[in-house]
């Protein structure tokens, strides 16, 4: 599960990077940052129109009750840069 806010911002600080892996999605337009460690994706980025975008995964934060029904699949397949640009991602994201 991810979530994001459109006017939020996200500073992406990691202690080692050389624990975090990327890879990228099939299409090639998301780069998803992997824990080398155990695996987890905490949060994905994309490159848009010369912006960085991205989303964080929920299961990654501490003590977080997350609702029932609150989780709903989602396929990117076919998807072009205008409908990745109308998906609600962080707006501000710098990597530190």
């Amino acid at each position: 599960m991810w979530t994001s806010c459109r006017d939020g911002s996200l500073r992406v600080s990691v202690r080692e990077p050389g624990r975090v892996s990327c890879c990228r999605s099939g299409a090639g337009t998301a780069e998803f940052h992997v824990c080398a460690a155990c695996g987890v994706v905490p949060l994905v980025s994309s490159r848009i129109a010369g912006n960085v975008y991205a989303v964080v995964n929920v299961n990654a934060f501490e003590a977080l009750s997350i609702p029932e029904g609150c989780d709903e699949p989602v396929s990117f397949d076919g998807e072009g840069e205008a409908d990745r640009l109308a998906r609600n991602w962080i707006g501000d994201v710098r990597f530190l």
